[in-house]
């Protein structure tokens, strides 16, 4: 009998702890996981900070094959932006410790992604809440092929576009200039005569052509001219930090495995072909447009151009004059200060 009564007794337990609902995180300083579920891929969305504010700042990380809860959630976010706004750091698919069997990855189904990642946001927390996204290099490409897409731009109040990549082939051309030009800059003031002629007698035969291999090569060479310039500011621990830091949900194992996963895809091949230079003009939300001096890997001339072209008539664009491709880990101050001065100019 005895056996009977606690069988009933658990299974009444087990009944009123499913009906449950999902505690949501309300106030000032809220820490909520949970997961998107699209096409195949199950993606985790790390929301922290001031939700009560009624502002949500959705990073859109780099890759592909990179990471927002691993990468972009430092200290500097955590203690300049975080006190004021909501922060959402999604990991996107093949990234991170995004789990699931995916179709085939293409740039469609990341921005299909970020769209349902804010009508998620805005059923969580409320339709009145207010998301600007936050993007960075590859997320970049991203952001356009999402804000083109119908009516989507009503569903954001702006786009901070940090060394944004909208097209592939135009930069690689930029960093293929800007290499030989600086090389040859730094060889007049007799500066590591030897390192930069080497760069530049690497890069001039690495004609843009469409194809992974010569983006592949012209990034690593980007890569090691950035590291040589002194008057970069080298705050943070960049790209490192993931092998050191130890935020909630994330795996360093599985943010590898996810990278070399989407490596070998294909989907680099086929984002090789990807342009919104001819479509920015179709964009007219407000734009920041942020971007680091010595960035060789996203040149200064895609901020230029996206500035020109975009629709919208409340843009800016700002150059960190000591940073490189990673401009809010080199200068993070300023970075935060003019994220924050251009989300209250346009909440």
């Amino acid at each position: 009998m005895k056996t009977v009564f606690f069988a009933t007794l658990f299974a009444l337990f087990c009944l009123i702890t499913a009906c449950q609902k999902e505690k949501i995180g309300t106030g000032t300083n809220i820490q909520d996981l949970f997961y998107l579920e699209n096409q195949g891929a199950k993606m985790p969305i790390l929301v922290e900070g001031n939700i009560n504010s009624g502002i949500i700042l959705l990073w859109v990380h780099g890759g592909p094959g990179g990471t927002a809860i691993g990468f972009q959630n430092d200290e500097n976010i955590s203690t300049r932006l975080e006190p004021r706004y909501a922060v959402a750091y999604m990991d996107q698919r093949a990234a991170g410790v995004a789990q699931g069997n995916t179709p085939k990855l293409a740039l469609d189904l990341y921005a299909e992604d970020l769209k349902k990642a804010i009508i998620l946001l805005k059923s969580r927390y409320g339709a009145s809440q207010k998301v600007f996204l936050l993007t960075h290099s590859w997320g970049g490409l991203i952001a356009p092929a999402f804000l083109t897409e119908g009516s989507n731009q009503s569903m954001v109040q702006g786009w901070i576009n940090v060394a944004g990549a909208h097209n592939y082939i135009k930069n690689d051309s930029l960093t293929r200039e800007y290499l030989i030009r600086y090389s040859k800059e730094q060889i007049a003031k007799n500066v590591d005569v030897t390192a930069w002629q080497d760069i530049i007698n690497y890069v001039e035969p690495r004609l843009p052509d469409y194809t992974y291999k010569t983006s592949q090569e012209l990034n690593l060479c980007a890569d090691k001219a950035e590291g040589m310039v002194t008057d970069i500011t080298r705050s943070g621990n960049g790209i490192s930090g993931l092998f050191t830091q130890r935020k909630k949900a994330f795996s360093v194992f599985s943010t590898l495995g996810n990278a070399g996963a989407t490596y070998f895809s294909g989907l680099n091949d086929k984002i090789m072909y990807a342009e919104y230079s001819s479509k920015l003009s179709l964009i007219k939300i407000p734009l920041l447009c942020i971007t680091g001096k010595y960035d060789f890997t996203v040149p200064r001339g895609l901020a230029d151009e996206a500035i020109l072209k975009i629709g919208s008539l409340k843009k800016k664009q700002v150059v960190l004059p000591h940073s490189g491709h990673i401009c809010m880990d080199n200068e993070p101050e300023t970075f935060y200060n003019e994220v924050i001065q251009f989300v209250e100019e346009n909440k």
